[in-house]
């Protein structure tokens, strides 16, 4: 007779539950963080808050966002110029050359310099290390300085990063307005004129509710 009987289900163990979802996050994450793009490709801009902050590095910036994912994000500062004494540490081959060069970012490092080249015909921009465009050419540089006064290619000493859902947070706490890059205005302005052109349209898209804010 008790053959017939409804048997009690088995409960799973707490440690059993416990070892699953940690499997599961195991094996999910490395799938689900290369889905997660956040920012990339997008410009930030300094908003009012952080333009506020006298002592920050990123006031009246604009920042191009090579990459972001769930282990934080990289970036270039577009606008802002090189200071006098960042001058003097460029290498030697890169002194006193018709080129346009910029600030990157607080993470400084004067041997590695980064290089934004505008195609003229499909209007994307494609980022390559110095180092390796000499490799591929040793003329390079001879051959960009005739062509300086365009405005491109555009180099860069440094890059900004931040940690793990760093630059998230500062979006939430609306530091930085989000929006789809335009080159042209890069192209032609410069410093705070980038800044300012950006900062209203990126304001004025948010106001409306556009998708210019995270």
């Amino acid at each position: 007779m008790t053959d017939y009987l409804p048997k009690t289900p088995r409960r799973i163990p707490f440690k059993s539950k416990v070892l699953f979802i940690l499997a599961f996050i195991c094996f999910t994450l490395p799938l689900t963080s290369r889905l997660y793009t956040g920012q990339t490709g997008q410009f930030i801009v300094a908003s009012e808050k952080l333009d506020a902050e006298s002592e920050n590095p990123f006031r009246r910036s604009v920042v191009y966002i090579l990459g972001h994912g769930f282990k934080g994000a990289g970036g270039i500062v577009l606008n802002q110029q090189l200071a006098a004494y960042q001058m003097n540490r460029l290498p030697n081959f890169i002194k006193g050359r018709a080129l346009n060069m910029f600030w990157g970012g607080p993470m400084e490092f004067p041997d590695r310099i980064s290089v934004l080249t505008l195609d003229s015909v499909t209007g994307d921009v494609r980022y390559d290390d110095l180092d390796d465009l000499i490799a591929s050419d040793p003329d390079y540089l001879v051959h960009i300085e005739q062509q300086a006064k365009s405005g491109w290619p555009r180099f860069y000493i440094g890059y900004a990063v931040w940690d793990p859902l760093q630059l998230e947070r500062e979006i939430r706490r609306k530091r930085w307005l989000v929006g789809d890059p335009d080159w042209s205005v890069v192209g032609h302005n410069g410093g705070s004129d980038m800044w300012q052109i950006l900062y209203n349209r990126y304001r004025e898209a948010a106001r409306y509710g556009s998708k210019q804010s995270f």
